[in-house]
């Protein structure tokens, strides 16, 4: 996909997905509009090459696969999986599948939810874990000093109020 300043509209890039026939209306994060200021408006895409030119659909994934081998990035890098990287980061941030098509120009809602379940099972079991933590507590009303030392047992009475029998050996515990 070629994309330069003909496809700039206000603060959005308009184009039409290559690989769906999608027309896509994106608006510009921030650190890309910076990268696009940069650019010069006589040429005819943001990225080209050494001699001026457009890149080609190859060798825009032969800079792409460069740029992360440069960066540090050890697994193979493609166009392809920086549009994976969007579809996994936006459902991350919560967008809904829609919203994720809006932006990536999937037209099959399966392939984006297979990205929003992953984040929602991350999501869910921080919920679920946070709401174990502390769900058990049982706060003693005596003081530590005192804790045994009275003949009224602070233990005993939380068991009694809350109708718990107290283990006695290997049989289930019912309440009286």
């Amino acid at each position: 996909m070629r994309v330069g300043w003909q496809n700039v509209v206000d603060d959005r890039i308009e184009i039409t997905a290559q690989k769906t026939g999608v027309d896509l209306c994106i608006p510009i994060h921030d650190e890309l509009l910076r990268f696009i200021k940069t650019r010069p408006r006589d040429q005819p895409t943001f990225i080209i090459t050494t001699y001026g030119k457009p890149r080609s659909e190859k060798a825009f994934t032969g800079f792409i696969s460069e740029a992360a081998r440069d960066a540090g990035i050890a697994a193979q890098a493609s166009p392809h999986g920086l549009r994976k990287a969007a579809c996994r980061r936006l459902a991350e941030a919560g967008a809904s599948a829609p919203e994720i098509q809006s932006i990536t120009g999937h037209t099959k809602i399966d392939e984006i939810l297979t990205y929003i379940k992953e984040a929602d099972q991350k999501r869910l079991s921080q919920a679920a874990m946070a709401k174990m933590a502390g769900a058990f507590d049982i706060k003693l009303p005596n003081p530590v000093s005192r804790l045994g030392k009275t003949e009224d047992n602070s233990l005993k009475a939380i068991m009694a109020k809350k109708k718990l029998a107290r283990p006695t050996g290997l049989e289930p515990v019912f309440p009286p």
